[in-house]
């Protein structure tokens, strides 16, 4: 009867034990993705500004070079023109410049604390 009782404890207490890792999994798992989410938020409120102060450089700039030339198409052609020779730069070093570092930033907001995890 008192190895029954011993069982019945051990399992109840291992049982304890996996729910509260489980429970441990679940908090561990929504703080990351919060973390990326906000990085998502984060990068979409700074990708938005950012466009719109290209927008108003790339009219100054446009404005600036059709004063200089004196034909405004010319002015609007030649920031096109640069546009273009950042798209197929960037289109070119595409995997060094942004995947590579999205990705780095995804695994460090997955992976970060990962020692503390396994001691716990």
């Amino acid at each position: 009867m008192k190895i029954e009782e011993n069982f019945k404890d051990l399992y109840e207490q291992i049982r304890q034990i996996a729910d509260t890792r489980i429970d441990l999994f679940k908090l561990d798992l929504v703080e990351k993705l919060s973390r990326l989410i906000y990085l998502i938020i984060l990068f979409l409120v700074i990708l938005i500004i950012v466009s719109i102060i290209m927008v108003f450089l790339s009219l100054t700039g446009a404005s600036f070079f059709g004063n200089i030339t004196g034909s405004s198409t010319l002015g609007y052609l030649i920031i096109t023109g640069a546009y273009l020779f950042l798209f197929i730069l960037l289109l070119t070093n595409r995997k060094k410049w942004l995947l590579n570092p999205i990705l780095r930033q995804i695994a460090a907001v997955f992976f970060q604390n990962s020692d503390n995890n396994e001691n716990a």
